[in-house]
């Protein structure tokens, strides 16, 4: 399929949040896909903004005959089974216009190489660092596997043997415990929160840790400010609308 077929429309669906900077971001990826690939785009969201993805699909399946969704998450999440996939079925089922889901980014297999390529770079001559990651709350076992699997994965590829992961409202306790373990004076916090865009949890967890740890913490950038990650995505997601019929 062309990119520039104009009986098709991507979805941008995003998890949403209540600082501005997420939604900012999400227009700036929108943007750059619009204009360099001549394609028409447009934004959702699963929660708190507007529209949602129910509301998009609503208002496209009417205009286009091909709506393509694109998930920028990063864990599937209940949000991804229960939300996307069901609305998918649901609005499936009504009509014949051909509803696609790009497949969603691997944090195994997609990021953790692009992530643990540019931390080696960041961290090549320094010792004694801990390593913190931390994502939004889920109760599927698989993510809180996943989360876990990633967080060990990158230490190991990194060479750093203490780390520690959470979820997003879980900060104090995992400050408490890294204080009971390390003498900290001795160490330097490596802090990664696994969230594609700058939004209210990236921004609150980041300063719980920045004011605790002061000068002695790195604080990684959302995933989708990092120019790998940022490639990956626009890359993927090209690749796949090509090759749909």
């Amino acid at each position: 399929m062309s990119l520039k077929n104009k009986d098709s429309i991507i979805l941008l669906c995003s998890h949403g949040s209540r600082a501005p900077s997420h939604s900012e971001s999400l227009e700036i990826l929108r943007n750059k896909i619009n204009k360099d690939y001549k394609f028409k785009v447009t934004v959702c969201y699963l929660e708190r903004n507007e529209p949602s993805l129910e509301r998009s699909i609503q208002s496209n399946i009417k205009i286009y005959n091909k709506i393509i969704i694109f998930p920028l998450l990063i864990f599937e999440g209940i949000h991804f089974v229960n939300d996307i996939k069901l609305l998918i079925k649901k609005f499936g089922e009504r009509n014949s216009k051909k509803i696609v889901l790009v497949k969603k980014i691997s944090l195994m297999d997609e990021i953790l190489p692009l992530t643990s390529q540019t931390f080696k770079e960041m961290f090549s001559n320094k010792k004694n660092l801990i390593l913190v990651t931390c994502s939004s709350f889920s109760k599927k076992k698989s993510v809180i596997s996943d989360l876990e699997k990633y967080t060990k994965l990158l230490a190991e590829k990194l060479d750093i043997k203490s780390f520690y992961f959470h979820f997003s409202g879980d900060e104090r306790n995992v400050i408490e415990r890294i204080k009971n373990d390390y003498n900290v004076k001795n160490y330097s916090i490596f802090f990664h929160p696994l969230f594609l865009f700058k939004g209210y949890l990236y921004q609150k967890s980041s300063t719980i840790f920045t004011d605790t740890f002061k000068s002695d913490i790195t604080i990684a950038d959302p995933l989708m400010s990092q120019t790998k990650i940022y490639n990956l995505v626009v890359n993927k997601l090209i690749n796949w609308v090509q090759t749909i019929d």
